[in-house]
């Protein structure tokens, strides 16, 4: 198989931008796939990158205790949102600041005191820059991951990696190999390309 340039130099742009990287599964992610996703988890949290699944995989379908950055479920991180009721009491003024230890958010009341009972707190947004498909032939006929907005694949950039020829070429990088080239050379191939140098004796037995 061979790669565009385009692709493989827009993979690597997506990679080095992105701070907060979703790695996505197909519902029965096979040993191929799995090591690949471990692989790629853990080269990501070297390189100082968030790293988190978009769909949690049960522990008991992951073949060996190997797969420690699988097993462990991480998630992306979401916002914190701090809401405060203004109808009853308007607020004039807001402001914030950031001491060593906190960060302070400073409201001031235009007619009257605003009590606890107006504050409350949600999560609110998936933060994730960059999607890392692994062999999903047609993102399409997956399910929306549960906590992620119905827009989230079309405002999200994706890398798509696959190895199967009928791949219907989703992403803003394609990836892709024939139906007789196994996932993990495809990751390998990138990884190398990228960080050959994080490529340990860990992540080379995976692969």
């Amino acid at each position: 198989y061979e790669w565009s340039t385009m692709d493989a130099s827009r993979s690597i742009e997506l990679m080095e931008n992105a701070r907060h990287v979703g790695i996505l599964l197909p519902d029965d992610p096979d040993a191929d796939a799995l090591a690949s996703a471990e692989a790629f988890g853990r080269v990501l949290q070297l390189q100082g990158k968030h790293a988190g699944l978009l769909r949690p995989i049960p522990a008991d379908s992951l073949p060996h205790r190997a797969f420690s950055f699988l097993a462990s479920s991480p998630q992306l991180l979401r916002e914190f949102i701090v809401s405060v009721a203004t109808a009853p009491n308007p607020v004039s003024e807001l402001r914030y600041e950031k001491l060593d230890d906190r960060i302070e958010i400073i409201l001031s009341p235009q007619s009257g005191a605003i009590g606890q009972d107006a504050i409350s707190f949600r999560t609110g947004t998936t933060q994730c820059d960059l999607v890392i498909a692994l062999g999903i032939s047609d993102i399409e006929s997956l399910p929306e991951p549960s906590g992620i907005a119905p827009d989230f694949f079309t405002k999200t950039p994706i890398l798509n990696l696959d190895a199967a020829e009928k791949n219907t070429r989703y992403g803003e990088a394609n990836l892709i190999g024939s139906d007789t080239t196994p996932l993990s050379h495809i990751m390998f191939e990138l990884i190398s390309r990228w960080r050959r140098d994080a490529i340990d004796r860990d992540v080379a037995t995976l692969l």
